[in-house]
Parts: C-alpha cells; structure tokens; sequence
C-alpha cells in the first residue's frame, strides 16, 4: 500500500523525540517551515507506541517535518504506525534517514534519493518529484538537479567530481555543447561527415604503416571520410596554407594551434640548415602569413560553436591580438592566456647581461558560439620540456590538463601543424570522437601518426585489463 494510505493526525504533543538516539543534535529547519506553514505535512512521519503513558508515541523517521511543524504552530501532524508499514514502506524510510546525513558521500545521497524516488513512483504511479522533495524538505530543484546526476552516476569524470553540484555543471556543459554541434548540423554549415568525391578528384594518398586510426571512417586531407580499408593516417603531409583555401569536408569545433612563432628561433644560420628538411621558418613574415591564413579561412574549418588554443610568443602578443580582432571577430579572446611553465628550466637569454631566462610559453583561449567548457582548470601548468619527437614539441601531460577543459565525447580536433601530434594524442585520449591533423614534413607525420596508434593500442591493452 501507498505510504500517504491508512494513516492517522496525532497532537504532537503526544510525540517523544528521544534526542540522545538520534543522529543528529541539532537540526536546521528554516527551509522547511514555510512550506509546512502554507501546505502543511504531505508525508507522514513515522511512530511507535510507548509502554509509558505520557507521551504516547515515539519518533522512528520524520523528525525535521515534526520540529518543521512544531515551529509552524501546527496542533498535529499525520503520523503511520512502524508496525503498519510493509518492506518497501521500510525501505524508503531508512534510505531517507541516510540521505539527511551530513557525513554522507554526495554520491551516496544522489543514489539514496533516485531509490526513494523510484519506490515512491512504484507504490503510487502519479508521484511526483515536488511529493519527494516534500517527504525529504528538499527543494523541487535540488530534487531534479539530483536525479539528473544519478543518471550520469557511473560515468568516470561525474563520479569523480567533488560535489553534486559540479557534477551537474559537468553534465550541462556538456548537454550546451551538444546542442552546439546539433544546432550546425541542422541549419546546414558543412559539418556533414561525408562529402561526394568527383570523378576528377585525385586518389587518396595510402595509409603509411599501421598508423590508421582503427575507427570505421577516416577524414582525409581534404575532410573526407574514406572506410576503413581504405584509410590514411590521421595526420596528413600538407601545408595549411595550400589545405585551407581550398577545404570544404567537416568542420572541426575545437583548434589547437602551434604555428612557428616568428622570433627566428634558430637564427639565420640555422634556418639555412633546416631548409635541407622541408618546414616552415620561424620568421615573423611567416607567422603572420599562417596566421592571416588561418583567420581568413576559419569559417572552413572551425565549427560555429567552439574553442580555439593558439600559442604564440609575446613579441607578437599585441599584433597577434589585433589580427584576430581584425580578421576573425567571430573568437572571443580570453583576456589571460593559459601559461605552461617549463619545469625543467629550459628556455633561451636573449642578453645575458639585461634579460632573464625565458621559461613559460603563452596560448590563447578562445572561444567561438559560446560554447561552454566541459570543466575549469586552471590556467597554468608546470611540466618539463619533450623533445623525444620535434625540437618543439608541447609536454602532452600539459595538454591534456588545458584540454580537460575543452574535450569530451563531443568534441572533434583539428591541428594545421600537427608536428610529433601531441596535442592530437592528448585530445585522442580524453575522448574526442575525431582527431585530424596537417604536417609539413613526412618524417615527423609518420613519426606522430605511429605515437597517435601507440598511444591507442595501450589504451585499448590497458582497458582490457580492468
């Protein structure tokens, strides 16, 4: 039988709180009180009766709708009688006492309610959510928020947040960012994942090596997705600035982006050397060449909504800025970068005698649509220099805490100079449905896209063990 069924008003008066066995000594009411006052007790508390005459009764679960009354003014209040109650009527009756303890892991408390609420629902099918947050002095809201959670409550990164309502903001994030995904591909902006090849189109370059992603379908260096026999490697040997002009296959919603920073890294000696292996130079007249490039062509290749993570050196910062502003006033720029901090202490003296060792780097955070973030990080990361693939090479454990922010199972990333491909490794490792990157040089694209398979063979080796 329902709970609210059978149930009988007792003065509560006639009600004995035995405060040296409850759990708690003291209770807060005041949010409860003014519901009770204009509504009243919907959910009976639950009472024994006593061997003694005076107070009749004695409390076993109710006791913040009790004290909610008493202060209320109310004479009496609905009580059923613990000898009356069924195995499920129990149940609800304990788990509700575990959910009002404040020692409980919020885990715990979101689990205890989704029961209480599925009991309830089972006992009478026209319960509501508003009837469970009475029986429990919750509000409708943190009922629903709650049950939302309990939804998600075995997926790692909700599971590990540090309380219910992170794990919340973790789910509505993500939901945004869906929404943003789904809201392109409905008013039709070229995210479809497959685009007709001509009869004129040039064949697809063959997959080097076992490097090919083991996923069915396979964006090519055009944005084309070609099945799995026939895939090439998710990093593909091209310049961005020949790719971008002309690409028209699907769009990419997040862009990390490492162009050479114009600061003639290698001075002119070196770069005359490094001419010998095809790459671009770190002069500024490149830079700006490439990142002109990037903001004329980025309705491309970027999706409507967005992140953008663009490092670039501060000798460039204002210009950098201006650009963006000038060309691409779709990015909204966050004001402080994200810093990594070289632990190792490696970096470069421009003047020994007047200028400090140089050893942070700089990204800009941008974000396009309002797309919202799967999580805050903060916004700098100490870790040491990686230079076991390219001479400039970003740490992946460094990514990876920047892109926690970014990535999730919504997200599709795209580097136009991918290089060793560590960024692609670390998007590929928190879940991005898709991963695609350029590089100019087909030594280091066949070093990263054999570190991109790696990377997922022992991932997919170290699932298999758990």
């Amino acid at each position: 039988m329902p709970v609210l069924d059978q149930f009988r008003r007792v003065p509560l008066t006639d009600i004995l709180i035995d405060r040296d066995s409850r759990q708690r000594r003291e209770i807060d009411v005041s949010d409860l009180v003014p519901s009770v006052r204009a509504r009243g007790v919907i959910q009976p508390i639950v009472v024994e009766g006593r061997a003694e005459d005076a107070p009749p009764y004695r409390l076993i679960a109710g006791e913040r709708r009790c004290e909610a009354s008493r202060q209320a003014g109310l004479p009496d209040i609905p009580v059923r009688f613990s000898c009356d109650l069924s195995r499920v009527e129990l149940r609800i009756i304990e788990l509700e006492e575990n959910v009002k303890r404040k020692d409980l892991p919020w885990q715990d408390a979101v689990a205890g309610l989704a029961e209480i609420h599925l009991l309830y629902t089972d006992l009478d099918p026209d319960w509501t959510q508003g009837e469970t947050a009475d029986s429990l002095g919750l509000s409708v809201g943190t009922v629903s928020l709650w049950l939302k959670v309990h939804g998600q409550l075995t997926e790692g990164r909700i599971q590990t947040a540090s309380t219910v309502r992170e794990a919340y903001n973790i789910l509505t994030r993500r939901d945004q960012r869906a929404m943003g995904n789904a809201l392109e591909e409905l008013i039709g902006v070229g995210t479809s994942v497959v685009s007709q090849a001509s009869p004129d189109d040039e064949p697809l370059d063959e997959p080097q090596g076992e490097a090919q992603s083991a996923n069915a379908g396979h964006i090519s260096d055009d944005g084309r997705v070609i099945a799995a026999a026939r895939a090439p490697d998710l990093i593909q040997v091209k310049s961005f600035l020949e790719w971008a002009p002309q690409y028209s296959g699907q769009k990419f919603n997040l862009v990390h982006c490492d162009f050479p920073y114009g600061v003639d890294l290698f001075g002119a000696k070196d770069t005359r050397q490094m001419k010998k292996v095809e790459t671009y130079d770190d002069q500024s007249s490149t830079f700006f060449e490439l990142l002109e490039c990037f903001c004329t062509n980025l309705d491309r290749f970027m999706s409507l909504s967005g992140h953008l993570m663009f490092w670039y050196s501060e000798k460039h910062g204002d210009a950098t800025r201006e650009c963006f502003a000038r060309l691409a006033p779709s990015l909204e720029l966050q004001i402080h970068p994200l810093i990594w901090v070289k632990s190792d202490n490696a970096g470069l003296v421009e003047d020994v005698r007047r200028k400090p060792r140089h050893v942070y780097e700089t990204c800009l955070l941008a974000s396009r649509g309002d797309r919202h973030l799967v999580a805050p990080k903060a916004d700098a990361y100490s870790s040491p220099t990686d230079k076991t693939l390219h001479p400039s090479t970003k740490p992946e454990p460094m990514l990876r805490h920047f892109m926690g922010m970014l990535v999730d199972v919504n997200t599709t990333c795209f580097d136009p100079t991918a290089g060793s491909g560590a960024a692609l490794r670390a998007a590929d490792s928190l879940g991005a449905t898709k991963v695609f990157g350029l590089e100019i040089n087909p030594e280091t694209a066949a070093l990263a896209n054999t570190a991109l398979n790696n990377s997922r063979k022992l991932r997919s080796a170290s699932e298999a063990l758990k």
